[in-house]
């Protein structure tokens, strides 16, 4: 980290603490000059209890470490709708986040109904949403200690209004998803769908690096999945098309996946540069979902 300035942030308290700062906040001097660096930007750092973390800064306070999902600050409402830019949660009980796992599963994935609008949630026809942000949100408040379900934005995820979209032609009934099916990670054709066009004309999808898709089944262990490429494919009238495409593991805590999926409205943020590092992508892109390594309960 040379022409850095480097800080460690030290939390002695049992519980998980945000250090946050302000644009244009005073971080400190650099030490190769003694120049004031100030912030670039609103920054916030996630430090769990009784352990520390170092961040670095560029001479012109741009942040030059990575952060995780558990990074975001996000403001209290009382109602998200999912297709809003915002970074906010809804309060829930705090016993929730260590309750027992089947318990605690089923407490999120009602609140994530009942708290977020805006979802089209169909499984049959293999549209979802509530288990990402349910599970999203579990995790989250598990690591934070806030308890509470989270915007799709303050969980790193953004809603995908493209008209050339895999959620947009389900939605809209141009495709029909025969089958979706996730088989392992970090592989070519981890991911499997087969789809049919259902209109008089060609159909253009395109999937962008970070497209999301759940677990079907609410209380799985398995991870959720997201595309490392983009994906573009044109399907002629009445054709069915069968698509692979290379997925990634979004939650280090959970088993590989072995099952179906369905498609989601939310892509990862930024995941093209996340997702870079030849070899590192999996790595890199559990860093920033899931600061566990593993030790969570998926």
């Amino acid at each position: 980290m040379n022409n850095a300035l480097v800080l460690e942030l030290r939390n002695p308290s049992d519980e998980t603490h945000i250090f946050r700062f302000d644009a244009g906040a005073r971080v400190g001097r650099m030490p190769s000059n003694g120049n004031i660096v100030l912030s670039a930007e609103a920054v916030s750092f996630s430090v769990h209890g009784q352990s520390s973390r170092w961040v670095a800064f560029t001479h012109t306070g741009e942040l030059a470490t990575p952060q995780s999902i558990d990074d975001i600050y996000s403001t209290e409402t009382d109602c998200i709708v999912a297709g809003e830019d915002n970074t906010t949660h809804v309060p829930l009980p705090n016993n929730w986040a260590t309750a027992p796992l089947n318990e605690a599963r089923r407490a999120f994935y009602g609140a994530s109904r009942e708290h977020i609008q805006g979802i089209h949630d169909e499984p049959d026809r293999g549209l979802g949403g509530y288990r990402l942000m349910a599970t999203f949100s579990r995790l989250k408040s598990e690591r934070t200690g806030q308890c509470a379900i989270y915007s799709p934005n303050a969980l790193g995820f953004d809603y995908d209004n493209s008209v050339n979209g895999l959620h947009h032609h389900l939605v809209n009934g141009n495709l029909t998803l025969d089958e979706a099916y996730g088989q392992g990670y970090d592989h070519a054709d981890s991911i499997r769908l087969e789809l049919t066009n259902n209109t008089e004309g060609k159909i253009r999808l395109c999937m962008a690096p970070g497209t999301a898709f759940e677990q079907v089944d609410q209380m799985s262990s398995q991870q959720n999945v997201v595309l490392r490429d983009e994906i573009e494919v044109t399907i002629l009238p009445g054709d069915t098309a069968t698509i692979t495409a290379h997925g990634m593991c979004a939650n280090s805590s959970g088993g590989s996946p072995n099952g179906e999926l369905l498609a989601t409205p939310f892509r990862l943020m930024g995941a093209s540069n996340i997702m870079n590092r030849d070899g590192n992508a999996q790595d890199d892109l559990w860093a920033r979902t899931d600061t566990t390594w593993g030790t969570g309960r998926m």
